[in-house]
């Protein structure tokens, strides 16, 4: 996973979703995750010779008292397959294939101030089936 940080993408790490069925992972970001025109963008990308299979993507903005702000997805687009926003936006096995050298660009809008935002976690439904410790 690639998150804009307000000049370029960053690599915010590798989600772990080896699994045979669906499985659901939260992510901490770690980098900065700037606003751009409105909107936070980040990518995924299938940076190995694995397909992974996405369901569903959720960005929550977390406050200073740690409550969960859903970021709401306003725009999934595949770079082979074209805008697969839809897809993305129910847990309902309508999964969006990323193949090796694939991306899916991702725009979440805000749900609570920048300035009440403590730091964000990233939500992710599907699987890959490379086994975890294999190269």
């Amino acid at each position: 996973m690639f998150v804009w940080n307000g000049t370029d993408y960053a690599e915010e790490g590798i989600l772990n979703i080896h699994a045979e069925p669906d499985i659901t992972v939260q992510h901490r970001i770690q980098n900065t995750l700037a606003l751009e025109k409105g909107v936070y963008k980040l990518q995924l990308r299938e940076l190995d010779e694995y397909t992974s299979h996405i369901d569903q993507v959720k960005l929550y903005a977390i406050d200073y008292k740690g409550k969960w702000h859903l970021c709401p997805l306003t725009y999934a687009y595949h770079n082979e397959l074209g805008k697969v926003t839809s897809k993305l936006f129910f847990d309902d096995s309508k999964r969006v294939d990323l193949e090796p050298t694939e991306v899916i660009d991702l725009k979440f809008a805000p749900s609570i101030p920048p300035s009440q935002t403590a730091y964000f976690i990233f939500e992710i439904n599907g699987y890959n089936r490379k086994t975890p410790g294999e190269p």
